[in-house]
C-alpha cells in the first residue's frame, strides 16, 4: 500500500502540469475551427488526433449517418454474471467480438453495450449505431491493449479499465497495484486506438460492493489524470447507479445482473445523445429554469427530417428571449417526432418538472426519463423515504389532449412529485420528449428545477 501512495504521489507530481494544459475542446467553436484547420492525413499530435477523430465523430451523429461504437474493457463490460436466474451462455451478446474465443464465463440477460445499441437505435434509427462489445473477463489495461490489435473501423471507443489493475490477485505479480504501470499501459492503449483513428470516452471502473479497496479510487483519480493528458473526456462511471441498492443491480461483489447492466447502458446511451457537450456537460441545480435551445446543452433529434422539431417564439412561452420582450422560445415538435436532452444534476434530490401545451384533441405528448429504465430511489434521510414511497416514482409521463397543459401558476403541484421527475441522485440523465399522436401542435416550453419537497 505504502509503494502504491508513493507512485501515486510520483505520478502527481511528474503529471502536475497537465492539470494547466489549455482544454482545446472545451468551447464548440474549438471542434469547428479543427476540422477546417487540420486533416486527417497531417501529422498530429495524440491530443489533435483525439480531437480531429472526435470532431468527425460528431459531425456523422448530426448528420445521421453510420456510427460504430467499441466497448473495451474487463468483465464488467463482457456482462459477466455467472449468478442470477437469467444468465446465458458464454458469448450470447450479439454484440460480442465474433472473433476471439470466451472463457466459460456466463452473462447476464443483457450487457451494457447490448443494452447500449437497443437504446442507440431509438436516438437514430435502426441500424446507424453499430456496437461491439470488446469486454473480456480478466483483463488489465495491458492485456487488453494486446487482445484487441485492429481497429474494427471504429468511430469512437468507450474505454472501461481499472478494476482488474487495482484489485484482482490473479493477474501478474508486476501488475497488481501498480498504479505508474497502469498509468503507462493505459496510455500505450490510448495512443494504440488513436492511432487506428478513433476518438475516445474513457469510463472511470464503476462502483460495486467489494470497492472497499482505497486503491480503486487512485486508479479512477489516474485515469482522469491521462484523460486530461490527452484531451479524452473522463465520466465518472460510480455515479451511473448511485441511485439503486447494490444488492438490486449486482449479481455477486463485483459484477452487475440485468437491470444493473440495463442502467448502465441507458446512462452511456444518454451521453451519447449529449456528446457534443461531453467536455463541458449542461448541468442543472435547484432554482433552475431549463429553456428550449439548440445549443445549449446535448441535443438529438429523431424525425422525418430537419423540420420535425423546431425552436420557435411565441407569445406563450415564458422563458428565452425572442425578437420582441412579449416572445419566448419553444420547442415545436411535429407529429412523430422527438427530442432527447442529455444533463448533469449537480445534487442529490432534484425534482424535473415539464411545462408543455397539446393544442389539439388528438395531441399526446411522452416524457421518458433514462430511456425509461427503472428509477432510483435513493433518499437522505428516513423522513424523506416514507414520504416518498406516498409517490410513484416515474421513468415516465404522459399526457394527452387539449386539456393536457402544465404552466407555472396552473398547477398547484407543479414543483412536486405529481407531474414530475424525481432526479434521485447526482449524476447524468437524460429526457426523451415525444409526440407520440398525428398532431402537429405539441409544443414544449421546457423544465422547472427544485429541490424535492420536504413537507
Amino acid at each position: 500500500m505504502n509503494h502504491a501512495f508513493r507512485s501515486m504521489l510520483h505520478l502527481w507530481s511528474m503529471d502536475k502540469r497537465i492539470l494547466f494544459e489549455k482544454d482545446h475542446l472545451s468551447k464548440q467553436a474549438s471542434i469547428n475551427g479543427l476540422c477546417g484547420g487540420l486533416k486527417m492525413g497531417d501529422h498530429l499530435s495524440y491530443q489533435d488526433k483525439q480531437m480531429v477523430y472526435f470532431a468527425s465523430l460528431i459531425k456523422k451523429l448530426s448528420k445521421n449517418e453510420p456510427v460504430h461504437i467499441v466497448c473495451q474493457g474487463d468483465s464488467m463490460t463482457y456482462g459477466h454474471d455467472d449468478e442470477s436466474h437469467d444468465i446465458r451462455p458464454k458469448k450470447s451478446d450479439p454484440t460480442c467480438e465474433t472473433e476471439l474465443e470466451y472463457p466459460d464465463h456466463h452473462q447476464a440477460g443483457k450487457t451494457y453495450p447490448e443494452a447500449l445499441q437497443e437504446f442507440c437505435n431509438r436516438l437514430y434509427g435502426q441500424g446507424k449505431v453499430t456496437v461491439t462489445n470488446r469486454g473480456f473477463s480478466g483483463d488489465w489495461a495491458e492485456m487488453s491493449r494486446s487482445r484487441w490489435p485492429k481497429n474494427p473501423q471504429a468511430d469512437l471507443h468507450l474505454i472501461m479499465l481499472g478494476t482488474n489493475d487495482a484489485s484482482n490477485p490473479y493477474i501478474p505479480i508486476d501488475v497488481q497495484q501498480n498504479i505508474t504501470k497502469y498509468v503507462k499501459d493505459l496510455g500505450q492503449l490510448i495512443e494504440h486506438i488513436l492511432d487506428e483513428k478513433s476518438a475516445i470516452v474513457l469510463l472511470t471502473p464503476p462502483k460495486h460492493s467489494n470497492d472497499n479497496n482505497l486503491l480503486i479510487t487512485l486508479y479512477r483519480q489516474c485515469m482522469k489524470i491521462v484523460g486530461k493528458k490527452y484531451h479524452i473526456p473522463v465520466i465518472d462511471a460510480t455515479e451511473f447507479l448511485k441511485a439503486y441498492p447494490l444488492e438490486e443491480v449486482q449479481s455477486d461483489e463485483v459484477h452487475y445482473n440485468t437491470k444493473g447492466y440495463t442502467i448502465f447502458g441507458a446512462k452511456v446511451a444518454g451521453l451519447i445523445a449529449g456528446l457534443s457537450h461531453i467536455y463541458e456537460p449542461y448541468t442543472i441545480d435547484r432554482n433552475q429554469v431549463i429553456i428550449p435551445s439548440m445549443t445549449e446543452y446535448g441535443l438529438t433529434i429523431t424525425g422525418v427530417d430537419d423540420r420535425t422539431v423546431t425552436l420557435e417564439e411565441h407569445d406563450d412561452a415564458p422563458f428565452g428571449i425572442g425578437s420582441s420582450i412579449n416572445k419566448g422560445l419553444l420547442f415545436h415538435l411535429r407529429a412523430n417526432t422527438s427530442l432527447t436532452i442529455s444533463f448533469y444534476a449537480k445534487r442529490h434530490q432534484l425534482v424535473m418538472t415539464p411545462l408543455f401545451a397539446i393544442k389539439e384533441v388528438d395531441g399526446a405528448l411522452q416524457f421518458t426519463l433514462d430511456f425509461g429504465v427503472e428509477p432510483g430511489n435513493f433518499v437522505l434521510n428516513k423522513a424523506q423515504k416514507e414520504r416518498i414511497k406516498e409517490n410513484t416514482i416515474k421513468n415516465k409521463l404522459t399526457f394527452k389532449g387539449t386539456t393536457e397543459r402544465q404552466m407555472i401558476g396552473e398547477e398547484p403541484s407543479f414543483h412536486r412529485l405529481k407531474n414530475s421527475f424525481l432526479l434521485p441522485s447526482k449524476g447524468f440523465y437524460s429526457m426523451t420528449i415525444e409526440n407520440t399522436s398525428l398532431s402537429d401542435d405539441v409544443y414544449l416550453y421546457g423544465f422547472i428545477v427544485n429541490d424535492a419537497p420536504s413537507d
